[in-house]
């Protein structure tokens, strides 16, 4: 199967006054990945459906739909759970659920846990549920903010909220209960590998198209990299 090693060199504590001696080594720290994410398809597609729907069920075409709805949604829901799977407790909110009322406040609240954990503020970006979305667009704490109130008024768009990246995805794609989550591209590898997707003219014992499709993937949290995570949720009934 497909691993990969990440190595990363081990800070030392800096200590006060003249050079301690002997000198300390610098240690390797390995993280091992190995792809666990293995998905194959198959249909087919008879010349006489091609005929009858004229050309609506072309292979070509559905195989950009299978793509479409079902292997890019499957991945992008992985890789969301496995961000807030992979978040320190200490960097989840959830002692209220989110209103209109505490939507900003929240976002606030998560970002001061990264700020603390000395996180990069560039690069951050926020994954949302359109719930929330809305919820902080209804969140006058937040709307009545000067450049806010009038980039609402002329698009109707949140694009960023205090230079962080929004971008929206649907409800179904997060972990039960999570309003949104935190973090930076550089704090999860998402590797695909032999993504394949083949069409088959006559193949066979078919008269038509037999489409094929392949695709291996994972998404890891690098250790050094998780506290620039940090997740929004709803506490638990």
């Amino acid at each position: 199967g497909y691993r990969e090693e990440v190595q990363r060199l081990c800070a030392l504590p800096h200590p006060d006054g003249a050079r301690k001696e002997p000198s300390e080594e610098l240690e390797n720290e390995v993280q091992e990945m190995v792809l666990s994410k293995d998905r194959a398809f198959t249909f087919t597609i008879d010349k006489k459906s091609e005929d009858d729907t004229m050309g609506t069920m072309a292979a070509a075409a559905a195989l950009r739909r299978q793509i479409d709805e079902v292997i890019i949604p499957e991945i992008d829901t992985y890789r969301i759970a496995k961000l807030v799977a992979g978040a320190d407790v200490s960097h989840v909110v959830k002692d209220v659920a989110v209103t209109k009322a505490n939507a900003y406040e929240k976002f606030l609240a998560v970002q001061e846990i990264l700020d603390n954990a000395k996180v990069p503020t560039g690069g951050r970006v926020c994954i949302v549920t359109p719930g929330y979305y809305n919820m902080l667009k209804l969140d006058e704490a937040f709307t009545k903010k000067g450049d806010m109130a009038t980039k609402l008024a002329i698009t109707g768009l949140v694009g960023e909220v205090d230079g962080v990246l929004i971008i929206k995805a649907p409800a179904s794609y997060f972990p039960e209960k999570t309003n949104f989550v935190i973090t930076n591209p550089v704090v999860m590898p998402s590797p695909i590998k032999l993504a394949e997707y083949k069409i088959h003219e006559d193949a066979p014992g078919i008269s038509g198209s037999l489409v094929e499709g392949r695709v291996r993937y994972d998404a890891f949290v690098l250790n050094q990299k998780k506290d620039a995570i940090g997740v929004c949720q709803n506490p638990a009934d």
